[in-house]
């Protein structure tokens, strides 16, 4: 099934650096979501539709992927747009996330968060894994790129150092999504909600958790269900995981999220 060759419609719904998204509107009144890639790495839509299949089997609701090359990814549209965390709904949508298990941390295959690459690997310690295959490897590239002062480097190896003191060992290794701040969740036109733009993998539930509280709230309705599900996270290991993703938007957007990352730093690694 070709359904380009229905295509009767596009709007262009974002543009960066490295893809540009559309909605598509078919003869037939059915919408779709394009995500076309024109600059970055090859791989990253291929890699992108693999986290979705992860979600999906593991019975997570995301959009359904309709075709995807190279150059783009289809999927379905989730009519509706995007919405606060109001209801339970998303709460025991994470809920059953989280409680989707695996035999080891990490993944088998590399991928992008946004366009950063993100190495993985397999490992039977999360703190182990956290600490090479995360913050050491965003060190490392900051460090290449010129972007770590002497002074952050060396708080960062600190930190690193006594990472068992600050965050804890999971029980066992839990489906993630890997970027979940507020733009990676939206809801159809039932108030059902859907997860896009995964780099998917197994670690802590609280990584997830951080993301969410790094750029806005867990309201109480959702917070209080999900909490007697998973748990809720220390406040240390909400910072070491905040750390990681400030040091992502350091690596794509610049100095504006240096201070955040200092308050870190010099909260843990002095």
């Amino acid at each position: 099934m070709n359904v380009f060759e229905w295509v009767v419609q596009s709007e262009r719904v974002s543009k960066n650096d490295w893809q540009t998204v559309s909605k598509l509107t078919d003869q037939f009144g059915h919408f779709y979501c394009l995500k076309q890639q024109h600059s970055g790495p090859t791989d990253a839509l291929a890699k992108e539709a693999n986290s979705l299949r992860r979600l999906d089997e593991a019975g997570v609701r995301v959009p359904r992927i309709i075709d995807q090359n190279e150059e783009f990814l289809l999927t379905a549209w989730v009519d509706g747009g995007q919405a606060t965390l109001q209801s339970e709904a998303f709460a025991s949508e994470l809920i059953k996330m989280h409680l989707h298990e695996a035999n080891d941390y990490g993944l088998e295959e590399d991928h992008y968060i946004g366009r950063v690459e993100q190495p993985n690997g397999t490992y039977d310690s999360w703190i182990c894994f956290f600490r090479e295959k995360r913050l050491l490897v965003q060190k490392q590239l900051l460090v290449r790129a010129n972007k770590l002062s002497e002074k952050q480097v060396v708080q960062l190896g600190r930190l690193s150092d006594r990472l068992s003191d600050l965050i804890d060992e999971p029980a066992s290794p839990r489906l993630l999504h890997g970027d979940l701040w507020s733009g990676n969740w939206v809801y159809d036109g039932d108030g059902l909600p859907y997860l896009i733009d995964p780099c998917s993998f197994y670690g802590d539930p609280a990584y997830d958790v951080a993301m969410i509280q790094l750029f806005g709230e867990f309201p109480e309705d959702g917070w209080a269900l999900y909490k007697e599900a998973i748990g809720a996270p220390s406040a240390s290991a909400i910072d070491v995981y905040q750390l990681y993703f400030l040091l992502v938007h350091v690596m794509m957007f610049g100095e504006m999220y240096v201070p955040a990352v200092n308050r870190i730093l010099n909260k843990y690694g002095n």
